[in-house]
């Protein structure tokens, strides 16, 4: 069985995440634990899980974890493919009114922080 990888959180990702709905920061836990222990996502009911093509550059495969919760949908970005660990980058509630795509300001905060864990992986070699 392999070994199980740690969850990191970069910047104040851990700060969005308890912000988030209780009963929506709950299951963003459960599935990221499953990452962790190399699980899939997506086996947490109502949780449905996608990675974000247009993010990473080839560096890093960067998912989502979607989740619906009143009249909102909730994100959970991470990346489990760099390195030994899960990093979760940003939580937060999709304002844009605009199509399915991520808010430019969120795209944003997600790109520094992936900059951010590959420093941090890099450094740890």
């Amino acid at each position: 069985m392999a070994e199980k990888r740690q969850i990191i959180f970069i910047s104040q990702a851990e700060k969005d995440l308890n912000a988030l709905p209780v009963p929506v920061s709950i299951l963003f836990r459960e599935a990221l634990m499953l990452i962790a222990e190399g699980e899939a996502p997506d086996i947490v009911e109502g949780i449905k899980a996608k990675p974000l093509s247009d993010i990473g550059g080839g560096k890093a495969t960067v998912m989502e974890l979607i989740r619906r919760h009143d009249t909102n949908t909730f994100r959970a970005v991470y990346t489990a493919k760099i390195g030994k660990d899960v990093y979760v980058l940003h939580c937060f509630m999709k304002k844009s009114k605009s199509g399915i795509g991520l808010p430019k300001p969120d795209k944003k905060l997600i790109e520094r922080r992936l900059k951010t864990a590959l420093e941090l992986i890099r450094n740890e070699s």
